[in-house]
């Protein structure tokens, strides 16, 4: 995998290849195919190389980006992470991002490059002749901005309708929420937030900031969450934040944390209460029987 792009960033910028390929490390041989084209190695699986990267090569000088799964040991998961990349590149037209499943020959092998270890660009030695390009996106920033802003610059100016291009987010739906933060705390994008006012509590959705790992629906303490698909490429790139749900909410007279009363007049949220009925702590496991007394 790929952990650091940047020196396959920096070389697509400065030589800004016509057609780059990617190949996986455990490729056979990726020498083969287009000699017209650049083949660079990457370390680990393609499968496992963040979305943003292929959408960094176009806007940083890439004419196209085309993915070899031929010869990969997780074409599927591969197909899968970079296909709503691919068909958003295909509906804007010029540049596109490309997922090869054939293989591909040819009469002449041409080097193969090391992602980890690139050549210094011929256009670098002489800085008069380095072409205008955009800068390196920022290494602070998350995959998932940094895969909005690749997105957001590719469609800048285009009048291709995105509504109906599915993104990479999923397009959440909340039933039952309880307002627990557990959702907002497992996300690692920070997609979810809770917004009080009042005795209202609302979850917010950012779609912009969704990489779709499921991680809220899977670990939400209430089973609250749900996905219905995927949020379109437009829901992506403009990322205007929506209410899921507003849940009444009262502060916690102990913690001072906001929480949903299961009945009228609750003063203590589940953890105060929990702890106010065991001070010390001593509660069996579920499903483990007490150990009797003597006789």
């Amino acid at each position: 995998m790929i952990t650091d792009p940047r020196q396959l960033l920096s070389w697509v910028r400065r030589a800004g290849p016509e057609a780059l390929e990617l190949a996986c490390a455990e490729h056979p041989d990726p020498s083969r195919g287009d000699t017209a084209a650049d083949v660079v190695r990457v370390p680990g699986c393609l499968a496992d190389l963040e979305a943003h990267v292929p959408l960094e090569l176009l806007v940083l000088g890439a004419g196209s980006v085309v993915l070899r799964l031929d010869g990969c040991s997780r074409p599927e998961e591969a197909r899968r992470r970079h296909g709503p990349v691919a068909a958003l590149t295909t509906a804007l037209g010029g540049s596109r991002v490309v997922v090869l499943a054939g293989e591909r020959t040819g009469s002449r092998r041409r080097p193969v490059l090391d992602a980890h270890h690139m050549p210094v660009a011929r256009r670098a030695l002489l800085p008069i002749l380095a072409p205008d390009r955009p800068p390196l996106p920022p290494g602070h920033a998350t995959a998932q901005e940094r895969l909005s802003a690749a997105a957001t610059a590719l469609i800048a100016g285009s009048a291709t309708v995105l509504d109906d291009l599915d993104g990479v987010g999923l397009a959440l739906t909340a039933a039952g929420c309880t307002a627990s933060g557990v959702c907002v705390r497992s996300c690692p994008e920070g997609a979810l937030s809770l917004w009080t006012e009042g005795d209202a509590t609302d979850l917010r959705f950012d779609p912009g900031r969704c990489s779709g790992c499921g991680l809220c629906i899977e670990r939400c303490d209430r089973g609250a969450l749900s996905a219905n698909g995927h949020v379109p490429w437009s829901a992506v790139v403009h990322s205007v934040p929506v209410i899921l749900a507003r849940t009444t909410t009262t502060r916690c007279r102990r913690c001072r944390a906001e929480f949903h009363p299961e009945v009228v007049g609750e003063t203590l949220c589940p953890v105060c209460a929990f702890r106010s009925a065991h001070p010390f702590g001593s509660v069996l496991p579920s499903g483990r029987a007490s150990r009797p007394g003597p006789a």
